[in-house]
């Protein structure tokens, strides 16, 4: 399967948006630290995380959530392990 940015975001915002579901999704720069940007909670984002990872069909281990701190991230992870 091969994505591109365009068709990954929208996937990362809906599954953001059922997390943090006051947030104005469309404000967010792709660089933004999401976690502090949006005020989530380690909780919310490992459930985020965790809803990406079952999205994708991907395994994002535990010793990778430290580097997905924004979309461009996160869109740039996914892109390296989708087969």
């Amino acid at each position: 399967m091969t994505l591109n940015q365009t068709q990954i975001k929208p996937i990362l915002l809906n599954r953001l948006g059922k997390i943090a579901p006051e947030a104005v999704l469309s404000q967010l720069s792709d660089h933004e630290n999401i976690q502090k940007t949006l005020g989530t909670d380690s909780y919310d984002f490992l459930n985020w995380i965790i809803g990406i990872s079952e999205e994708f069909a991907i395994d994002i281990p535990e010793t990778d959530h430290g580097q997905l701190f924004s979309l461009r991230d996160m869109i740039r992870y996914i892109k390296a392990h989708l087969n």
